[in-house]
Order: structure tokens, then C-alpha cells, then sequence
């Protein structure tokens, strides 16, 4: 959702007013960072429509669009990268103690090509990684 543009709500801020007598700001009410960071409706927040075209483009590239006569296997699309991250540290990150978190984010990072993680719905839910990575 583009900030400021982009807004979601079964009814709007007209709406509220008249059955509540509330005068709500339509952001506030369903507006990009309350659905991509309070209610997960949305997975993206972005600051502008240029933007919010570079992460669709970004999401398109993880589906392996290829010609029909040309598909392969997902693992033949690019050559493996190493991770930008030594995979080492992971040792560090991660405690003996299993009553210490840790952000899984750090430990993807050190694991998958070029340390590159899609991640979706990155503003919801501190604790949940969700997205592709190769």
C-alpha cells in the first residue's frame, strides 16, 4: 500500500461520523501503516507509487517467469550466490540458552544466496519471517 494513497475500510470517515460522532482521519481509520503494521491486511508499505512499482517488480522476479519452451527447474533459473554474510556468525547469533531469542532474519541472511531474503509483510509481526529467499 502507498502511503497516503492507499487506504482500506468498509466504511469511511463520513460514516464513522454519523453513527459514532467521531471525526476520523481516513489514514487512521484504514490508511497503508495501519493495515501493513497493526492488521497484516496488507503486506507492503511503500512511500510512493514509484516505489510501490519497484517492490511489485521485486515480487514478479521471485515467481521464475520464463517462456514455456524454456522452463526448467527453479534451481537451473540463476547460479547459486554465496551468502554476503559469513554463515560462521550464525554462532554467535544464536545462544546456547534457548530461552534467548534471536532474529531470524540474521540467520537467513547467512544462509541463503547473496544474502537476499523477499520478505513479505515485513512491518507485521516482530517475530514472524515470511518470504522467499534461494
Amino acid at each position: 500500500m502507498v502511503e497516503g494513497i492507499g487506504r482500506i475500510f468498509l466504511g469511511g470517515p463520513p460514516i464513522v461520523k454519523a453513527a459514532l460522532g467521531e471525526i476520523i482521519e481516513p489514514d487512521d481509520l484504514g490508511g497503508a501503516a495501519l493495515h501493513t503494521q497493526t492488521s497484516g491486511v496488507s503486506d507492503y508499505l511503500t512511500h510512493t507509487e514509484r516505489e510501490a512499482y519497484g517492490t511489485l517488480r521485486d515480487i514478479c522476479e521471485t515467481t521464475n517467469q520464463r517462456s514455456i519452451d524454456d522452463r526448467q527447474g527453479w534451481l537451473d533459473w540463476k547460479d547459486p550466490k554465496p551468502p554476503r554474510l559469513d554463515p560462521e556468525e550464525i554462532y554467535g547469533i544464536i545462544s546456547a540458552d534457548d530461552r534467548i531469542g534471536f532474529d531470524s532474519r540474521e540467520i537467513i541472511a547467512r544462509l541463503v544466496d547473496a544474502s537476499e531474503f523477499a520478505e513479505f509483510k515485513p512491518e507485521w509481526g516482530d517475530t514472524i519471517a515470511c518470504g522467499f529467499a534461494r
